[in-house]
């Protein structure tokens, strides 16, 4: 007697929507129970640590627990070195540290910039961080904290797809 069995195998592209599902419902598991956040990068100004399509975690702190080398990722308004950004969200590792009238200021700076960032004077005045006179950002633009501090947990170019569809005009 000739049959076949009752056993079923799932086709290659069954798995995968399974994977897409599986990792999709721990990301939102993390996103409800830790707040953590997912963040495409856009830009070289991170290199060789961040490149654009690269995605990265993101949570939100304590200002106080944020520390110099931690990466993290701020709103700004303003000019950029040239060009104006309005409510741009930057990813850059913080070099210095310091308080302006109560206020908690943040010195950031691209791992690929020559520069730190310009800052807010207005906020937090400047101050001399290594040797170049800056202003900081306020504690309260800081939207979050890379997961993994000052080595960011990153998941290598799979933002990309979400650039092709929504590019960035400037590149920070």
């Amino acid at each position: 007697m000739s049959g076949k069995s009752g056993s079923r195998s799932i086709s290659p592209s069954g798995l995968a929507v399974v994977a897409i599902v599986v990792i999709v419902a721990f990301f939102l598991y993390l996103h409800v129970a830790y707040g953590l956040q997912a963040v495409v990068v856009d830009g070289i100004s991170m290199l060789p640590t961040l490149q654009s399509g690269d995605v990265v975690f993101i949570v939100h702190v304590n200002p106080t627990d944020i520390n110099v080398g931690d990466v993290i990722v701020y709103r700004f308004t303003g000019n950029f070195y040239g060009i104006y950004l309005r409510n741009a969200l930057i990813i850059h590792r913080v070099i210095y540290k310091y308080y302006y009238n109560g206020v908690l200021c943040f010195v950031t700076k691209g791992d690929n910039n020559p520069l730190p960032d310009p800052g807010y004077p207005s906020l937090c005045g400047t101050v001399d961080a290594n040797g170049t006179e800056v202003s900081g950002i306020p504690y309260y633009y800081v939207y979050g904290v890379v997961v993994g501090g000052s080595q960011p947990l990153v998941i290598p170019y799979v933002g990309g797809l979400s650039l092709m569809f929504n590019p960035s005009s400037v590149q920070p």
